[in-house]
């Protein structure tokens, strides 16, 4: 597990990270082009699907606190995963941590290129969702409908 923690000074990041706001991460997260969730209640045990680099991803909610954390896991084809995201309030804005791990047989093969990509792809999604939601957090109006 390597965690990343990012400061991000807008107080209300949770409702863009945790708040049941899944279906519009495509909006903030670089990586992410699509996300497909069938669901009334976000909560633990939920499934959705996510698009990342082309690839469809299936995952489940594990950890679900809407106000401080959120966690799943993938499992794709040999390429076990888990993240999870924390916010804590922090002075004048959220602190973020992103943990994660890697498993299988996939991982095993690339284990230092692998973890280094997944680190270096962690900052750039902290530093994008710093960038963006500041942005919003000056101008509210640049938030997509």
């Amino acid at each position: 597990m390597e965690d990343h923690p990012k400061l991000i000074r807008v107080k209300t990041l949770f409702r863009w990270v945790i708040g049941g706001q899944t279906i519009r991460w495509p909006d903030w997260h670089p990586l992410i082009t699509r996300v497909r969730a069938n669901y009334v209640l976000f909560r633990q045990g939920v499934d959705f699907a996510y698009w990342q680099g082309g690839l469809k991803y299936s995952a489940t909610l594990h950890t679900y606190d809407e106000s401080l954390r959120i966690g799943w896991f993938t499992d794709r084809l040999g390429d076990y995963q888990i993240q999870n995201w924390t916010c804590r309030p922090a002075g004048a804005g959220t602190e973020v941590t992103i943990t994660h791990s890697r498993q299988g047989v996939i991982p095993w093969f690339f284990q230092v290129s692998g973890q280094r990509r997944l680190s270096d792809q962690t900052e750039r999604v902290l530093d994008h969702l710093r960038t963006v939601a500041q942005a919003r957090a000056v101008d509210p109006r640049r938030e997509k409908k």
